[in-house]
């Protein structure tokens, strides 16, 4: 019996290719079927992750000098946003209330105290501070972290960073966080 391949199983596995090929040594992973690449800020040593589905694509930062200061960049395929325009989606943030769609989504993982609009390479996304909670039923989480995460919606889908560091040092660590977050290139 043949089977039919999907428009993002054969995006995902173009993906998945470029990705390992890419990610052997090199410091830029840089995800070209899909756009999606990210070029650490200086200080970062980049890996790949571990995905938590097919759909998912996911690289570690670390930055070896100080244990605890970590980013991770993914990107997720959702079917069906092709169907959106970037335009009608960076409109969203326009809505009264539009935080509380990132508030509502990582509500359950985090104390969220501030949303923001952070605007990236065309795309019109969100920042979120937050607290990581409890959660033991998730391998490798941990509670209590001071976290910025960044969301980017594209009609291919969703590109996030989140970024955590200890609590004497996060504040500082903000701009590093941003230039992490700009030098993702997002899937469009």
């Amino acid at each position: 019996m043949r089977r039919i391949v999907s428009p993002v199983e054969t995006f995902l596995a173009a993906v998945a290719i470029a990705f390992y090929s890419a990610a052997g040594g090199a410091q830029n992973l840089d995800l070209a079927a899909s756009g999606f690449a990210v070029a650490p800020p200086s200080g970062y040593v980049a890996a790949r992750g571990v995905p938590s589905s097919p759909s998912h694509v996911v690289v570690s930062l670390t930055k070896p000098a100080e244990p605890g200061t970590a980013c991770e960049v993914s990107f997720e395929a959702l079917p069906g946003f092709e169907q959106f325009s970037q335009d009608a989606l960076n409109r969203q943030t326009d809505n009264p209330n539009w935080d509380l769609f990132y508030r509502d989504g990582l509500g359950d993982f985090y104390t969220v105290t501030t949303v923001e609009r952070f605007d990236h390479a065309g795309v019109r996304g969100a920042v979120v501070r937050g607290i990581s909670k409890p959660r033991p039923a998730v391998r490798g989480w941990a509670a209590d972290l001071p976290t910025l995460i960044f969301m980017f919606y594209t009609p291919k889908g969703l590109s996030k960073i989140a970024c955590v560091a200890p609590e004497a040092v996060f504040a500082a660590r903000r701009a590093e966080f941003e230039a992490v977050a700009r030098g993702v290139s997002l899937a469009r």
